[in-house]
């Protein structure tokens, strides 16, 4: 019987294609990877777009829910924000939406990012300190509301009775 060894040559030439086929297949799988990650960013984008154009009220902000839903931002080379992406510029909208530089982020946390512009900053900033008033004014006024109803209701009872104990105070 004869032995044939490989000469150490031939191993490495071996050793070495197949670390060459190896990587070309890694760079495969996250070429796949890759794409599959941009089209679910893409999905992300177009589901939170679909949504601010069927409300059409997005930014008004009514509510706290309204405040913390999250918003499309679009996103510079550096990370900085450059505005939300139904505000942004034509040019800005083609070039992130091109290559998905979007970030879906609420209102807070976009004020914790660096922007590219500080008067889109100034804006934005405007109409989250006006919506958190809005809110804030709209809760005191109820709680103004709500006691002077109860003040009233027990100004009309006759004297001597006392309202029921299973009232609760009503919201």
């Amino acid at each position: 019987m004869v032995e044939t060894r490989r000469s150490p040559e031939s191993a490495r030439a071996a050793l070495a294609k197949r670390r060459g086929e190896a990587d070309a297949r890694a760079k495969d799988h996250i070429a796949i990877l890759r794409a599959s990650a941009a089209r679910r960013r893409h999905q992300s984008v177009a589901d939170a777009l679909e949504r601010i154009l069927v409300r059409g009220s997005e930014f008004l902000f009514a509510s706290a829910a309204d405040i913390f839903r999250p918003q499309p931002w679009a996103i510079g080379s550096e990370g900085e924000l450059l505005g939300h992406l139904l505000t942004v510029d034509d040019a800005t909208f083609d070039s992130v939406a091109e290559e998905c530089v979007v970030e879906l982020l609420t209102l807070p946390e976009a004020f914790d990012r660096p922007w590219a512009d500080p008067d889109q900053r100034s804006v934005w900033a405007s109409a989250y300190v006006a919506a958190l008033r809005a809110l804030a004014d709209h809760a005191e006024s109820r709680e103004i509301a709500i006691r002077e109803h109860d003040d009233l209701s027990r100004s009309a009872e006759p004297a001597g009775q006392h309202p029921s104990p299973n009232r609760g105070p009503r919201f």
